[in-house]
């Protein structure tokens, strides 16, 4: 179906989508392990959300999510950007890290995310592998099927990766997250 939303509807979603893992995140925390939280915030929010928006607007999911084979020369893009944007991250990683130092008790937190005991085959799929595929159906699905429309690559690819490290609240990481974003 050609249904069409503006960027009105996608960056509203996307705020109360936002509010929602702020709220989880901020008061689940004593109740959930980070299992929990990006079963929550990961499947429910960034998934279940992704998924509600394109049902309620009657969108096409395999347009919104650009589920079609790439061009052969999005390979060499690719294949040459990983190297490139590996050093110019660490760059924005090393400039982020001397404007925005996290206190060493902020490090020692985020150490202490995942539970002793939790099995590897546990970690793998809910660090990695499930928030990479949900986040790229809300984020580089949704988020920029909603604004593409409107805007210029360029300027999509901004904002898409602006939003992205936006979700993950701590300005110690939202400038190296955004990049990320802007990346992907």
């Amino acid at each position: 179906n050609g249904a069409r939303v503006g960027p009105r509807h996608v960056v509203t979603w996307f705020a109360a989508m936002w509010a929602i893992v702020f709220l989880t995140s901020t008061n689940l925390g004593a109740d959930f392990d980070i299992r929990g939280q990006v079963v929550v915030n990961v499947v429910v929010v960034f998934l279940g959300g992704s998924l509600l928006f394109i049902r309620r607007h009657g969108l096409d999911a395999k347009t919104v999510l650009s589920w079609r084979l790439p061009h052969p020369s999005a390979w060499v893009a690719v294949f040459l950007g990983i190297p490139a944007g590996l050093v110019t991250g660490i760059g924005i990683l090393r400039l982020s890290q001397t404007l925005f130092p996290a206190p060493p008790e902020v490090l020692q937190a985020f150490g202490q995310l995942v539970p002793a005991g939790v099995p590897i085959w546990q970690l793998v799929p809910l660090m990695s592998i499930l928030p990479g595929v949900c986040e790229e159906i809300a984020f580089r699905g949704v988020l920029l099927h909603g604004l593409r429309q409107s805007y210029s690559r360029l300027v999509t690819s901004l904002l898409v990766g602006v939003v992205f490290g936006l979700f993950h609240f701590s300005v110690f990481r939202i400038a190296q997250t955004a990049y990320l974003g802007v990346l992907l």
